[in-house]
């Protein structure tokens, strides 16, 4: 399937992902290791890619890679330090960024599918040391601060959640009169917009769906990696 492009997810891709949720077992998912990997696992490189090369017309060095551990998150859960012992996630996960640093180190897309439901976000997941203090800097300054604001309230808008507030107090040095200042609680910044599986999820049509979506978090995006991802 991935040497012909995206043809959808099929329907006994998306069962499988349900199954698991209610049959969370290594002998369960072993049973049916080859629906996993021809009904789900290859229509998400697929996409992977087929959707990347459509983002990179808005943003040209997007990485957009394939692989699992790339493009393409582990289903296997790591439970060493992990209370719930389940073995496997029970969602897909996507993702595409720029920057040739660590994949999670620089702002991208996200696409979570989770039957019956799908989200997609954008933004950086979470700041290192280096990249809070630039976004710190950044978000109260008066023109990239303001910029922000306008970005985000467009996002929310449009029905984008905004998400990475992690502090309960403002940093040291701050006020509530500076500039933004409820973002100075992130540790992160991202924003996502939640749905149900659409129609499209079969189709080729379900790239141009999702790509329809993830067009609203460019300016972010290109936000957050002029201002802050290339921090160190």
């Amino acid at each position: 399937m991935a040497s012909e492009g995206f043809q959808g997810f099929p329907t006994q891709g998306l069962e499988f992902l349900r199954g698991l949720a209610a049959h969370n077992q290594r002998e369960w998912f072993e049973q049916r290791r080859e629906i996993y990997e021809s009904r789900l696992l290859a229509p998400a490189k697929a996409l992977v890619v087929d959707l990347g090369q459509s983002l990179r017309q808005a943003i040209p060095g997007l990485m957009v890679d394939p692989r699992v551990n790339r493009g393409l998150f582990r289903v296997a859960r790591d439970t060493r330090f992990s209370p719930d012992k389940t073995p496997y996630k029970t969602h897909l996960g996507l993702w595409w960024w720029e920057g040739r640093g660590p994949r999670m180190a620089g702002a991208g897309f996200y696409l979570h599918l989770e039957p019956p439901n799908l989200m997609l976000a954008g933004g950086l997941y979470r700041f290192t040391p280096a990249q809070l203090a630039a976004f710190r800097t950044q978000v109260t300054s008066p023109q990239p601060g303001r910029r922000l604001a306008a970005i985000l309230a467009e996002l929310e808008r449009k029905g984008y959640q905004i998400g990475g507030m992690r502090y309960q107090r403002l940093p040291r040095g701050y006020t509530p009169d500076s500039l933004n200042a409820e973002l100075l609680r992130h540790d992160g910044l991202h924003a996502a917009l939640h749905q149900a599986l659409p129609q499209e999820i079969a189709s080729p049509a379900f790239v141009d769906w999702c790509l329809e979506r993830f067009l609203p978090l460019v300016p972010l995006h290109d936000w957050l990696t002029a201002q802050v991802a290339a921090a160190e």
